[in-house]
């Protein structure tokens, strides 16, 4: 398994720390600034956010999956992802 593409995950993070609560409308304007602030599309964006949200390379979709975790655990679970590979 690769490492998750970190400047993708620290956008993440620190757009969390903005954004509360999240739905499913508010994850697909993170992910588009991340992918424009990274310039990272497709698998290359989808793929950090997933691993760092779910610890997973496959699941359902992650709009409506985003709605079932609490902002603390995602936020947690970023900066668990960043700590652990930096």
């Amino acid at each position: 398994r690769g490492l998750p593409d970190m400047a993708v995950v620290q956008h993440w993070h620190t757009l969390l720390n903005d954004t509360n609560p999240i739905n499913a409308k508010s994850f697909k304007q993170m992910v588009k600034s991340i992918g424009e602030q990274t310039q990272r599309q497709g698998k290359n964006l989808f793929m950090p956010l997933r691993v760092a949200i779910t610890g997973r390379m496959k699941g359902p979709e992650m709009p409506k999956l985003i709605t079932l975790y609490p902002h603390d655990l995602l936020k947690q679970r970023a900066l668990i992802c960043l700590e652990s590979v930096c």
